[in-house]
């Protein structure tokens, strides 16, 4: 079975509304508590404004804190009550074991990328940690890398743990998702999604990419930074792949996740991850990709804002486009697309966006044969669809616990 995003359905952009000019920035406050969000304004703007005017309310979410007015009123477990549950303790761990099952591939092209991908299935250990506070989650998760780069800091892969949890603050059972971030330092987006989806009942897993956060190592940012070595961005994109279907494996051992429901969540940058995930084999029973889509190269060389910055750092560092085009090859989500479950997989994209192009967001859904159902248009453009935010974690939260999807 399929759904409609229902915050998209009565979009009808014949409406009139006062224009607002191009490149005028605002910040907008759009019923969040807290949350101030500054985005660039056009054409975008204009349909939600209209989406807006035709009385399409959000559910009230904090997003700073993870509070809606359709969960718990507790923002997160009392260290309290952590320190009560001896399965939670600090340094507690579990024995996981990998599930990658690429299956059979006929395609000699998208063989080759899942060979480039892929490991060798093993068991590994999942050890919990403190997390900080200031970030408001409930524990870190950690566990090895499966294709570690030689970098120990690096190489040790970590989940912020945002528990679901009752009226009382005590961590419940609970389907999961991990989230992948996007491409900014401070993984704002990504713990915003993460609280959201706590919010909404879910347990929340923001893994930290190769190079952020608690991950990030002088050998691996230097490395980056340094004429000629642009290009391993692209190992350290490969280990992400890797890392977000581990971190499935990784979280079903966990006390409180339900293991029958596990599902992925990437924005932007952490989209095109999350959509090679999606065409890595069937680990996942939800993939949810946001402001993204394939073609990398389309994004590199002619995306604005964000893109242009990579475009620039590339060539900065002497990267030429022949070399771009052939080091991204191995981590183009198109070339294993067509393996992506359809029915299980929903796809947000901005009609404006100008950073991950349209045309590349379709060359996504075209690929995975997405239903017009599950390939929703969003009115926005890169920045501003987190606007729109509340509603997608609410409509991502619904299809995550409705009984009608099945694996």
């Amino acid at each position: 079975m399929t759904i409609r995003a229902s915050i998209f359905r009565d979009f009808n952009p014949s409406h009139s509304i006062p224009s607002i000019s191009v490149g005028t920035a605002k910040v907008l406050h759009y019923g969040l508590t807290g949350v101030l969000l500054v985005v660039l304004c056009g054409p975008s703007l204009q349909c939600l404004a209209q989406e807006t005017a035709q009385g399409i309310a959000a559910p009230k979410l904090d997003l700073e804190n993870g509070v809606s007015d359709q969960g718990s009123t507790k923002t997160k477990v009392t260290q309290a009550v952590l320190e009560g549950i001896d399965d939670l303790a600090i340094d507690k761990q579990f024995t996981a074991m990998d599930s990658l099952d690429c299956g059979k591939e006929d395609s000699d092209d998208a063989r080759q990328c899942l060979e480039g991908l892929s490991w060798k299935p093993a068991k590994f250990q999942v050890r919990l940690t403190q997390g900080k506070e200031s970030d408001k989650m409930d524990r870190m998760v950690r566990f090895d890398s499966p294709q570690p780069l030689g970098d120990s800091t690096n190489d040790l892969v970590a989940l912020e743990w945002y528990m679901a949890i009752d009226s009382q603050g005590r961590p419940v059972k609970a389907p999961a998702m991990i989230v992948v971030h996007e491409s900014g330092s401070g993984m704002t987006v990504g713990r915003i999604i993460s609280k959201g989806l706590r919010a909404h009942g879910l347990h929340a897993f923001m893994m930290q990419m190769p190079g952020y956060g608690v991950r990030k190592s002088p050998t691996i940012t230097e490395a980056h930074s340094k004429e000629g070595e642009a290009l391993k961005l692209i190992p350290a994109m490969k280990q992400a792949i890797a890392d977000a279907r581990r971190a499935r494996d990784a979280v079903s051992v966990l006390p409180y996740v339900d293991s029958s429901m596990i599902g992925i969540q990437g924005t932007s940058l952490g989209g095109f991850v999350t959509a090679s995930v999606g065409g890595f084999d069937a680990g996942f029973d939800r993939v949810f990709v946001l402001l993204a889509g394939g073609d990398l190269n389309q994004v590199i060389f002619n995306g604005a804002k964000d893109a242009a910055e990579v475009r620039k750092r590339l060539e900065e560092a002497g990267a030429t486009r022949e070399m771009i085009m052939e080091g991204t090859r191995h981590i183009e989500p198109l070339r294993i697309a067509h393996r992506i479950r359809p029915e299980v997989t929903w796809l947000y994209s901005g009609k404006f966006d100008d950073v991950v192009p349209p045309a590349c967001s379709h060359a996504l859904a075209k690929a995975a044969k997405l239903p017009p159902e599950h390939h929703i248009e969003m009115p926005v453009d890169h920045y501003s669809g987190a606007l729109l935010m509340p509603k997608i974690l609410l409509e991502m939260a619904k299809i995550m616990q409705s009984p009608k999807y099945q694996k």
